[in-house]
């Protein structure tokens, strides 16, 4: 026998099972695996100080390096293009080899996670999903080296949320609202893209 629950439990009960994919990164797929970061250029002027050396995959000493990333797709299921974003995860200096994320500065990045780590929202294209395969519209990643540590290309997550996902919550919630079980007013806002924590 299926007892009955009354309206405010039930609505708790879907805000609960929801609203996780609404309030912060962490509660974001991750993607890194399947969604791979691209280096699609470095650079910093000459004035920057240091050099930069192709033969060393991109190991350098300039104080002003600029990273134009792009993901691609890898997986076989679309992603939510308003999802996306870039966590810078570590910078390793290669004389030490640590990580000194912590020493450098992450210029213009979109907010910081609750692990400290900044993270880069992915420009949005006109379609609504990055495809499967397709690539990502460029972001720019820059850092500030002003004491010239040897450095290695940042390392970086990649979260976000498949449209699998999505649209599972999305059906849940149009058939609440069908059967009179949710209110347009209470499910405002509760599928809202994930806002992680702002700087």
């Amino acid at each position: 026998m299926v007892k009955c629950i009354g309206r405010g439990l039930l609505v708790s009960l879907v805000f609960s099972h929801t609203l996780c994919l609404a309030q912060s990164e962490e509660q974001l797929s991750d993607l890194t695996s399947g969604v791979i970061p691209i280096i699609l250029e470095q650079g910093g002027g000459l004035q920057s100080g240091g050099e930069l050396s192709n033969r060393n995959h991109g190991i350098t000493t300039r104080s002003d390096l600029r990273y134009a990333i792009r993901l691609k797709n890898q997986t076989n299921n679309p992603i939510q293009s308003s999802s996306l974003i870039l966590i810078v995860d570590a910078i390793v200096e290669i004389a030490r080899g640590r990580d000194v994320t912590h020493l450098v500065e992450v210029v213009g990045y979109d907010g910081i996670t609750s692990q400290g780590k900044p993270f880069f929202r992915i420009p949005e294209v006109n379609t609504e999903e990055l495809s499967p395969f397709a690539e990502s519209e460029p972001v720019i990643v820059r850092i500030l080296n002003p004491d010239l540590f040897r450095l290695a290309p940042p390392s970086f997550q990649v979260q976000g949320i498949p449209k699998t996902q999505s649209n599972s919550i999305n059906r849940l919630r149009d058939t609440l609202l069908r059967k009179g079980l949710l209110s347009p007013e209470e499910a405002a806002g509760i599928f809202d893209t994930p806002t992680p924590t702002q700087p």
